[in-house]
């Protein structure tokens, strides 16, 4: 009897038991009936989310042509028409240096002409130095030529005939000496008076032996001593007038090259003069479209390395880009995405902008570049410091497909580029989703003997939903996750 007893106790304490789960099981139930969500189909397409700027497609740099400072300079989104002044600077110093550059050019002109007078000078002397000795060597040839060649037949006879004459000189010469002997032995002539026909006889003498010589040599040619001499004297004469022709050659030529280097910098004194006067000249910087000014920040390193804008009073050097003219109607939108976002781009995907500055309104546009070449996120963020992030970011450039008058560039845009066109797809809260796209995801789906692990594909769809590719189906219940 006491065994029966005992049994049925434990009976009714585990009915009793079970009794209290299923109460606190209803009881949850009925307090939170938040803690579960339903699977649900619904058509919708997958979207990125970003937030860019407008920048202008068309405009046009506004660039300094000389050095100094800015005297003048539109306000930052001022209106300029064609050809109007946006910035003027200071050229005090590019007039105060003009002086100093015409001087330098008359110096070069006075420089370059005693270079040149120089040049011609010594021209001059080298070229009769050349002609003498050119005349010298000519000569040592005839005389070789005339000596070493050998007389023909009526040469010879014209020296024949010619020491025939000379003889006949010299016989009416020892004629006339013995006729005047013969006064003086009989003492109508002194020794002294007959001198003067004693020398005439022995020249006349004299002459007649040379004429033989002559024809002797005539015939026989010269000697190989004479010979030796002329060849000589024609090498030594040709050798000087070669010496005379290098000399010449490299005096001109070291003349030559200092006119030349005093030709050049004349050139480059003129070009310097010319150069200053056209800065001198171009201090103002003129609008070379009409539309709204973009002034250009920089890096101030006279105040810490501060990012400025040109203001008046800023240093500018010549060919500085200060800013732009950005022509209104011609927009783009600019954006930043992740190298993860990236990859769902491509041109042609449509996209939704709305501007916190113009609420209300939404337009239409598409993507028209997908950038390629990434970079650090600090080289899109000039202030930030230290070494590269390790983020890589990309540009992306929407075109808009209807740009209202109101828009101006610079303005906050909130863009939503669709990556997948609306279909149905099977969507739940991404609360009721644990994991990651690494380690998988997974959810807790209700049964009939409670909640039940189920691992699923897909991927969130938003900050709020997560789509479903398979695990699950349409009206499944899902717990939520405190972490989702």
């Amino acid at each position: 009897m006491s065994f029966k007893i005992r049994h049925s106790r434990r009976w009714l304490a585990l009915a009793g038991l079970l009794a209290v789960a299923l109460a606190g099981l209803l009881w949850n139930r009925q307090r939170s009936p938040e803690q579960s969500v339903q699977v649900r189909l619904e058509s919708r397409g997958r979207v990125l989310l970003e937030r860019g700027r407008l920048a202008p497609i068309l405009s046009h740099p506004l660039q300094v042509r000389c050095s100094g400072s800015l005297k003048m300079i539109l306000a930052h989104g001022t209106w300029v028409d064609k050809g109007g002044v946006v910035a003027r600077v200071d050229i005090s110093e590019e007039l105060a240096k003009l002086p100093k550059l015409e001087n330098e050019v008359a110096a070069k002109q006075v420089d370059l002409q005693g270079k040149e007078r120089e040049y011609e000078v010594v021209d001059q002397e080298t070229r009769n130095e050349s002609e003498l000795r050119n005349a010298r060597a000519h000569a040592a040839r005839i005389e070789q030529a005339s000596v070493l060649a050998r007389p023909d037949a009526e040469e010879l006879k014209l020296l024949e005939i010619d020491r025939e004459l000379i003889a006949t000189t010299h016989q009416e010469a020892t004629s006339e000496r013995e006729r005047q002997q013969r006064l003086m032995e009989a003492g109508f002539l002194s020794e002294l008076g007959l001198a003067p026909f004693q020398r005439r006889e022995e020249a006349a003498r004299e002459a007649w032996i040379e004429a033989g010589l002559r024809i002797d040599i005539a015939k026989k040619g010269p000697t190989e001593e004479r010979r030796a001499q002329l060849r000589t004297a024609l090498e030594r004469a040709e050798a000087e007038l070669e010496r005379a022709g290098k000399a010449r050659q490299r005096r001109l030529a070291e003349i030559a090259q200092t006119v030349d280097a005093a030709k050049k910098a004349l050139a480059v004194a003129v070009a310097e003069l010319e150069n200053g006067r056209r800065l001198a000249s171009q201090g103002e910087v003129f609008a070379p479209a009409s539309g709204h000014v973009a002034l250009r920040t920089f890096r101030d390193w006279q105040n810490g390395g501060q990012i400025s804008r040109f203001a008046p009073g800023a240093p500018v050097e010549q060919s500085d880009v200060i800013g732009m003219v950005v022509e209104p109607g011609h927009l783009r939108i600019e954006i930043l995405v992740s190298e993860v976002d990236l990859v769902r781009l491509c041109a042609g995907q449509s996209a939704l902008i709305t501007l916190p500055a113009l609420p209300g309104l939404r337009l239409k546009a598409a993507v028209e570049r997908v950038g390629q070449a990434g970079q650090d996120r600090n080289f899109y963020q000039p202030g930030s410091e230290g070494a590269e992030t390790g983020v890589s970011l990309h540009s992306v450039e929407l075109k808009l497909l209807d740009i209202p008058p109101s828009l101006r560039p610079g303005m906050t845009a909130d863009c939503e580029v669709v990556i997948d066109p609306p279909r149905p797809r099977l969507l739940a809260s991404r609360n009721a989703v644990e994991g990651s796209s690494d380690s998988g995801w997974f959810v807790w789906r209700r049964s009939s003997l409670g909640w039940d692990k189920v691992e699923v594909k897909g991927y969130p769809v938003d900050e709020l939903d997560f789509y479903f590719a398979t695990g699950v189906q349409e009206g499944d219940v899902l717990r939520l996750t405190a972490n989702p």
